[in-house]
């Protein structure tokens, strides 16, 4: 006999097997019915089979968070983890090659902060961070570095409210890779999530210095302010905020006689509700971090500046 391609239902198999019994000698009719049992327990096991297949695909769909080149899946074993009082990532580095774009995308509101660490292996660092939310540009800073390994790009986007992405655009030469790493922190969270220290300086003989109580200092519309420090700060923070308008500045690292090591040119929409958190490694001697307001003067900065990681035998 011959299996249909279709599926009958029970009532189609018993007035079929009833209407094939009436025909068949009495001796053939056990045979008969053992065939027909397992006919049917065949075609159950493949309806289960495309079930599980169909829940297993809606549920993969439903997981699915949009991204153009990453996914990003929140859990909170993903979260950076704190070692020996410092940050560490768990997120994986991708590669952006000279002239070419890197996307991240987030479609979840509980996404309210994105950590950004761009490096290279010890060429000159030239690239863009910029975040879009839908049609707007609300943030964009433009980096270069000397030596992207010494003083790589690591900074805190703040992303309240809707969906967004956070584009890492290398507009370094072909030959000069970076390597990048994007991923959601938590709220009371702040920092870099890796460190790279000055040469023979370790994990084991550096310590992280609080957050001060100071008051900001202000920096009117056109002018300058220097922060110098001593050779034993290791790494300094940077907080820029806005009481009101656009943030336009420029984050300039400099070291002997006016030699820029690190140069970031920051542009944030609406200062008053998202500042500008970056931490800018400062290895060797003569330090001193330069803040620029490139603003018109009815729009003045507030600025934080202050050592963030220094040796050890200093503490």
């Amino acid at each position: 006999m011959k299996r249909s391609k279709l599926l009958m239902s029970e009532v189609e198999v018993k007035e079929t097997t009833k209407n094939i019994l009436d025909e068949l000698p009495i001796e053939n009719e056990k045979n008969f019915m053992t065939r027909i049992v397992e006919e049917i327990e065949t075609d159950q096991e493949l309806l289960t089979t495309n079930e599980k297949k169909k829940r297993e695909i809606s549920n993969l769909k439903e997981k699915a968070i949009g991204a153009q080149d990453a996914q990003a899946i929140i859990k909170k074993s993903d979260m950076p983890q704190k070692k020996n009082g410092l940050w560490v990532t768990r997120a994986p580095k991708a590669q952006v090659d000279g002239g070419s774009l890197r996307t991240w995308s987030y479609i979840t509101p509980d996404v309210e902060k994105i950590n950004v660490f761009v490096k290279t292996n010890g060429r000159p660092l030239n690239c863009s961070v910029e975040l879009w939310e839908g049609e707007d540009d609300p943030m964009e800073v433009k980096i270069y570095s000397e030596n992207g390994n010494e003083r790589p790009f690591h900074a805190v986007f703040e992303t309240p409210g809707r969906s967004k992405t956070l584009a890492v655009r290398n507009i370094g030469d072909l030959e000069l890779p970076a390597i990048a790493s994007v991923e959601p922190v938590e709220e009371e969270y702040e920092d870099s999530t890796e460190i790279v220290l000055a040469d023979g300086m370790s994990m084991d003989n550096v310590k992280k210095v609080p957050p001060s109580q100071g008051s900001p200092r202000r920096i009117q519309g056109g002018s300058i302010r220097n922060f110098p420090f001593p050779p034993y700060v290791q790494r300094v923070r940077v907080r820029l905020e806005s009481e009101y308008g656009p943030i336009e500045a420029s984050v300039e690292l400099l070291q002997g006689p006016n030699q820029k090591k690190t140069v970031m040119e920051v542009y944030v929409q609406e200062g008053a509700d998202r500042g500008f958190f970056a931490l800018v490694d400062t290895p060797g001697e003569g330090n001193v971090v330069r803040i620029v307001n490139n603003g018109n003067l009815e729009f003045p900065l507030m600025a934080i500046v202050e050592a963030d990681l220094v040796a050890a035998q200093v503490m």
